[in-house]
């Protein structure tokens, strides 16, 4: 297949590997931080 191909040719893919888990990892951050900001406007107002 082209993307083992792709693996052969790359090895270094496991730093794929880990810009993917950062990336999820930011995004659940973020989703966390907007859900206590809409707490926290929910609370003030």
């Amino acid at each position: 297949m082209y993307i083992a191909g792709f693996r052969d040719q790359f090895p270094g893919r496991s730093i794929y590997g880990l810009f993917f888990l950062f990336m999820s990892v930011r995004s659940s951050l973020f989703l966390s931080f907007v859900s206590s900001d809409l707490s926290a406007l929910s609370f003030l107002t």
